[in-house]
C-alpha cells in the first residue's frame, strides 16, 4: 500500500531528528501496539492524513499483527483475528463488509483468482467491453497479476507464493491454491495491501491481496495505479514465502523495486525516491524506517541490479532466515552480494552513495534523468568541518576548486566508511562523470584527489558511513554517530 507523498514527507523530516537505533519492547507491549496500529489504520473513519502518522503501510501493520497473535490476550486475539479475516470470511466482524460474491466471481488462471462483490459500494464498474459477462476491471486486474507473475516468478526466478489450498475457493472456482485478489472500495487512503490469514504465525506464509475497486480519485491514471500496486503487493506475497520476519525497509524497498521491473513504463515509484534524495543522512538500513524513505530505498536495489544483476535481490531474500543475526537485512544483503562477486555490503553501499551524487547521469539507474537531485549539505572548503553520521548514511557537499581538488578526511577508527570526490562535465542529465574514492575498512585517515577540478561543471565531496554492524540479538547498531572531519586541501 502506498500513500500520497506530500502527507508523509513532513512526518519524515520530524522523525529524522531522532537517533537511528533499534529498541526492544516487551513482547506483550509490542503485541498491544500492533493491534492498536491495525485498528487505527483500518478503521472506517480513518483519513489519509491520520494514516500518515504511522509512517508505515498496511501490509506491514497486518504482518506485525499476525506475528503478535500468540502474545495477545483472549479477547484481543479475537479482535486481531477479525481484522486479519478475509473480506468474505464469516468471522468478519462486519459480516457484509464484502457482501455476496458476484455470480461471475471469481475469475481465475493457474496462479490467481480475482474476487468481486455484488454489493454496490464494492462492486467494480459494470462496463464489459468484450461482452464476456465479466466486468472489464476484474479482467484488467487478472492481466496485471499475470504480468507480475511472468516477470517476478518466471523472469526474475522468485519462488511461487505459498499455496493456501482451497482457502479462497468460491462458486466452484479457485481451489488450486491460487493467490486470491479481492476488490474493495478502500476509500482514498489505501491503494491496497497484502496480508496472511494464518491462525499461528510461521516464518513462511500464504498470502492474499486486497486492492481498490476502481482507483478513481487517487490522482493518477486508474489502470496504471492498479498495475503498479499489483506488482508491488504481489511481491509482498512472494516475500511471505521467504521470510516474514525480515526488516521493514527490505520489504518495501524490494516491492517498490519490482514495480519498475514489471511495469517500467509507469514510473509511479519515482515519487517515493524523492524522500531518499532529500534525506541521504538518514540511515537507509533502518529496521523500521520512518516515513517513505523505505520505499525510496528501491534505488539501492536498482543499483545492485545494475551492478551485480537482479538475482542479488532474490538471493538476499533467500538468505534472510539463515544469516546472523537471523532476519537481519544487512546480513542478508551481505551474503547475496558476496555470492554475486560484489565483495561486501559496506563496499557496495559506499559505491552506491558516491554514485548518487550525480544520479541523473548514471545509466545504472533505470530512470536516471528523472530523479530528484540528492540534497547537498552546504559547501566544503579549506576550513575543517566536523560532523557525525549514523550507519548507512552519507552527506554530500559542494566543492569549488580551480586546480587539483584534494579531499582530506579523518574518520573515527573502527568505522567501515568511504570518501569520494565526484566531478561532472556537461549537463546534469547525461553528463560525463569522474569519481575518485577510497574505502576505509577500519576508518582512519584518507585523501582523494580530482585533478583539474576547475574543468568540471560540478564537483561534490561525499562522506559515507557504510557500516551496518549490530550488537547481538538486540540488533542495535554499533557504529552510529561516528565522527568525520573533512576539508578541501
Amino acid at each position: 500500500m502506498k500513500r500520497p507523498l506530500n502527507l508523509l514527507v513532513p512526518l519524515l523530516a520530524a522523525l529524522l531528528l531522532t537517533p537511528a537505533t533499534t529498541t526492544a519492547a516487551p513482547p506483550a507491549a509490542r503485541a498491544d501496539r500492533a493491534l492498536e496500529a491495525a485498528e487505527q489504520l483500518l478503521s472506517p473513519s480513518v483519513t489519509a492524513a491520520s494514516t500518515a502518522t504511522s509512517g508505515r503501510e498496511a501490509t506491514l501493520v497486518l504482518r506485525d499483527l499476525a506475528r503478535a497473535l500468540p502474545e495477545l490476550g483472549r479477547s484481543d486475539r479475537r479482535r486481531a483475528r477479525e481484522i486479519l479475516a478475509r473480506p468474505v470470511d464469516k468471522d468478519d466482524p462486519e459480516g457484509d463488509y464484502f457482501g455476496r460474491e458476484a455470480a461471475a466471481s471469481p475469475i481465475c488462471d493457474s496462479h490467481f483468482c480475482v474476487h468481486w462483490s455484488k454489493k454496490p459500494r464494492h462492486a467494480p464498474a459494470t462496463a464489459d467491453g468484450d461482452s464476456s459477462g465479466v466486468p472489464d476491471f476484474p479482467e484488467a486486474v487478472l492481466a496485471a497479476a499475470a504480468t507480475s507473475y511472468a516477470i517476478e516468478n518466471t523472469a526474475l526466478g522468485w519462488r511461487d507464493a505459498k499455496s493456501d489450498g482451497n482457502r479462497g475457493a468460491r462458486n466452484g472456482r479457485g481451489g488450486a491454491g491460487q493467490v486470491d485478489i479481492y476488490l474493495l472500495d478502500l476509500g482514498r487512503q489505501l491503494f491496497g495491501y497484502a496480508t496472511t490469514d494464518t491462525r499461528r504465525p510461521r516464518r513462511t506464509e500464504p498470502g492474499y491481496l486486497v486492492i481498490d475497486n476502481d482507483y478513481r480519485g487517487f490522482g493518477g491514471n486508474p489502470l496504471e495505479l492498479m498495475q503498479a500496486t499489483m506488482a508491488h503487493e504481489y511481491n509482498h506475497v512472494l516475500q511471505f514465502n521467504y521470510d516474514v520476519y525480515l526488516d521493514d525497509w527490505m520489504f518495501e524497498s524490494t516491492a517498490t523495486w519490482t514495480e519498475e521491473k514489471v511495469f517500467p513504463e509507469i514510473n509511479d515509484y519515482l515519487r517515493f525516491t524523492k524522500a531518499f534524495s532529500r534525506f541521504p543522512w538518514f540511515p537507509m538500513a533502518e529496521p523500521r524506517s520512518a516515513g517513505v524513505k523505505l520505499y525510496g530505498s528501491a534505488l539501492w536495489n536498482h543499483w545492485l541490479d545494475g551492478r551485480l544483476g537482479p538475482a542479488t535481490i532474490r538471493k538476499a531474500w533467500e538468505a534472510g532466515a539463515t544469516v546472523k543475526p537471523r532476519d537481519f537485512a544487512v546480513a542478508a544483503y551481505e551474503r547475496a552480494i558476496g555470492e554475486m562477486g560484489g565483495g561486501s555490503f559496506s563496499r557496495q553501499f559506499a559505491a552506491f552513495a558516491a554514485a548518487t551524487a550525480e544520479i541523473n547521469s548514471d545509466p545504472i539507474f533505470p530512470d536516471a534523468g528523472l530523479y530528484q537531485k540528492v540534497r547537498r549539505s552546504g559547501q566544503l572548503g579549506p576550513k575543517p568541518r566536523k560532523l557525525k553520521l549514523n550507519h548507512t548514511a552519507y552527506r554530500l557537499y559542494r566543492v569549488r576548486a580551480a586546480g587539483t581538488a584534494k579531499l582530506i578526511v579523518k574518520v573515527r577508527r573502527g568505522t567501515r566508511s568511504a570518501v569520494a570526490l565526484v566531478g561532472r562535465r556537461g549537463a546534469s542529465t547525461g553528463g560525463e562523470i569522474e569519481i575518485a574514492s577510497k574505502y576505509l575498512a577500519r576508518g582512519g585517515r584518507a585523501a582523494v584527489e580530482l585533478a583539474d577540478a576547475g574543468s568540471y561543471d560540478k564537483v561534490t565531496a561525499v562522506l559515507i558511513n557504510a557500516d551496518g554492524r549490530v550488537r547481538g540479538s538486540s540488533r542495535t547498531y554499533t557504529r552510529d554517530r561516528r565522527t568525520f572531519r573533512a576539508r578541501i586541501g
